[in-house]
């Protein structure tokens, strides 16, 4: 969930270093800092986030052509100076940084404290620099050869960036799980946790995998090595398609998030034009049309908006396809012991591609049965991207808010896409009038977004809640669900989601006239039960925000307030049910001041468990 970067060549480092963590602070911004190789290592940390390790540049000497970076996303000790990477030894021979979590840290700590090491932070990473120090000590070995012995022996998910004023200019790489990217430029070598920080410098990186290490030197070419230190040759990919993530800018919006919001519809007119184009086949599933034709079941994983895109998507695959669907958290799924069958097919959802809980989820289906794996994913070269056995790309650009508003448009779109390739290969046809409103969607999404206004009056009204409901019923449950996710992570607001149904099964007795509940009733079929739900709520005087099509007239003027989208078929308007809800959650942060592209305590890609 940290950022790694990396250079060595010959240019100074330091600029290239902060300016490289400028395209990773997405993934972490609690601190960060820069670590430069000059005779001795020179190190720059700061708390907060990239701005302020900048305005420090200046007044200090961090000369030199080699060095690590990080930007970091706290796991052990607070976000501080003095627990922000890079970490040295204690003979400042070696410098570190760190994504991941190392899980035996406690044991390796006590025992390099018996052996006569200090430490000045919290954190497992000082524990792992020293540890290799010792263990270069013990053995007399360079620390590249030691990788691995750290790779066998250090449990957890990791990724490490490793100098060693013995070996100056050399960068030793290494990961365990969290993903790690060399990237080549003639004589200059790059080293990022995400391609979207190499894409201004490289036209070609190599993906390290899964227990694999690697020496970086410049000039040279990379030294790849696999777990038991045998030299491998390592696949080299292409990035030129990632040189369009390196304009990225907000444009003229106020913030990130707001821009990608605003995005959505260009979004949803590619996928509609890609549908229609290939007539509703998706050609990455081609090699798999037999598996799919045989499937009994779907077993999707994911975690966060990727698992509300997941229950998004049963709901299309079954109505439309007619084939079972289970729904897992891809954190739960691969901690039980998941029954898979024959002719089961595994979707792993992943924005990042790099979803630790998922991924290990994926690795657990191929230890259990040969299942394919079909990948829903937005980043291409990603590790749910090489590891699928297909990949269905969301083509959403780079999302650089934290949280996820245009990657789960396309999720929920590729779902749908996914459901009438299904429903082809099975014979069914499509529900009548579907297909006519999925054309008209992206200009639906466009005039969703200009009621913004009338979401920001509702916000100003609401802005002081403590807590909400947001309630859906059927295909709009999801919908529901993800609107409270969106509120927690950008306003703080504690939000909770739930089947309208359940309402009368504990949840009405929150309601009071403090308690503001959203109720997505945008199923025209479900308009009597949901006005009852609205006059559950109003007899004990809670208010409701009824999000409805416009024509539910008498829904809107059942609630204390409405937000109005389009009337499209019922199956479709969960996508336009989206909008209001995210600009509602970016509206209430804003309003109470908080940090909309970086909520507290978050990241991006979710690189450990």
């Amino acid at each position: 969930m940290c950022g790694i970067f990396g250079y060595t060549g010959s240019a100074e480092a330091a600029d290239l270093l902060i300016e490289g963590l400028s395209k990773l602070e997405y993934r972490g911004y609690d601190s960060a800092g820069i670590s430069v190789l000059n005779g001795d290592i020179h190190t720059l940390k700061s708390a907060g986030n990239i701005a302020k390790l900048r305005e420090r540049r200046s007044s200090v000497d961090v000369s030199g052509t080699s060095g690590i970076a990080h930007t970091r996303w706290a796991t052990h000790g607070e976000p501080n100076e003095t627990n922000s990477h890079p970490h040295h030894s204690n003979s400042n021979r070696y410098s570190l940084v760190h994504n991941g979590i190392i899980e035996n840290y406690l044991e390796m700590k006590k025992d390099l404290i018996d052996k006569g090491f200090d430490f000045k932070s919290d954190t497992d990473t000082e524990v792992l620099v020293n540890y290799i120090e010792h263990l270069a000590n013990e053995t007399g070995k360079q620390p590249a050869d030691l990788m691995p012995e750290i790779l066998r022996d250090v449990k957890g998910s990791f990724a490490i960036a490793l100098m060693d004023t013995k070996n100056p200019g050399v960068l030793i790489a290494a990961r365990k799980g969290s993903p790690l990217i060399i990237g080549l430029d003639g004589n200059e070598q790059y080293l990022s946790s995400d391609p979207l920080a190499l894409a201004q410098h490289c036209d070609s990186a190599i993906y390290l995998e899964n227990r694999h290490y690697a020496v970086i030197a410049p000039g040279k070419k990379p030294a790849v090595y696999n777990e038991r230190g045998l030299e491998i040759v390592a696949e080299v990919a292409v990035i030129d398609q990632m040189k369009d993530q390196i304009t990225v800018d907000k444009g003229d919006f106020s913030h990130y998030t707001l821009k990608e919001i605003y995005e959505q519809p260009d979004i949803a007119r590619q996928h509609v034009a890609e549908s229609f184009q290939n007539h509703h086949i998706l050609p990455e599933l081609t090699h798999l049309k037999k598996e799919l034709v045989a499937a009994k079941r779907l077993v999707v994983i994911g975690c966060g908006t990727s698992l509300h895109a997941g229950w998004m998507g049963r709901n299309y695959i079954e109505r439309l396809a007619g084939i079972p669907v289970v729904v897992e958290q891809a954190s739960e799924f691969r901690y039980g012991e998941p029954l898979l069958f024959e002719n089961d097919i595994v979707i792993a959802v992943s924005q990042s591609g790099e979803t630790a809980d998922t991924m290990e989820g994926v690795r657990l289906v191929s230890s259990i049965r040969d299942l394919p794996v079909i990948g829903l994913c937005n980043v291409k070269g990603s590790t749910l991207y090489r590891e699928a056995s297909a990949c269905l790309m969301l083509n959403a650009g780079p999302e650089i808010g934290v949280a996820s508003t245009k990657a789960f448009m396309s999720q929920v779109l590729m779902f749908f896409r996914l459901a009438m390739h299904l429903a082809d290969l099975k014979g069914y046809n499509a529900h009548e009038g579907l297909l006519d409103d999925f054309k008209k969607l992206p200009n639906l999404i466009e005039k969703t977004l200009k009621f913004n206004e009338a979401t920001h009056e509702i916000a100003e009204k609401y802005k002081d809640s403590e807590n909400m409901l947001f309630l859906g019923r059927g295909i709009q449950f999801p919908i529901a669900m993800e609107g409270a996710l969106k509120v927690k992570e950008l306003s703080y607001i504690h939000a909770e989601g739930y089947s309208s149904a359940e309402m009368k099964h504990g949840p009405l007795a929150l309601i009071d006239e403090k308690f503001p509940t959203v109720v997505v009733a945008t199923d025209s079929e479900q308009e009597g039960k949901n006005i009852n739900t609205v006059k559950e709520i109003s007899s004990r005087k809670g208010k409701v925000i009824a999000l409805v099509q416009e024509s539910s007239t008498r829904l809107a003027n059942e609630a204390d307030d409405y937000l109005m989208v389009p009337d499209i078929h019922d199956m479709l308007a969960p996508f336009l049910a989206t909008i209001p809800l995210q600009l509602l959650s970016f509206h209430f942060a804003v309003l109470r001041g908080h940090n909309v592209d970086q909520p507290r305590n978050l990241a991006k890609s979710v690189t450990v468990e």
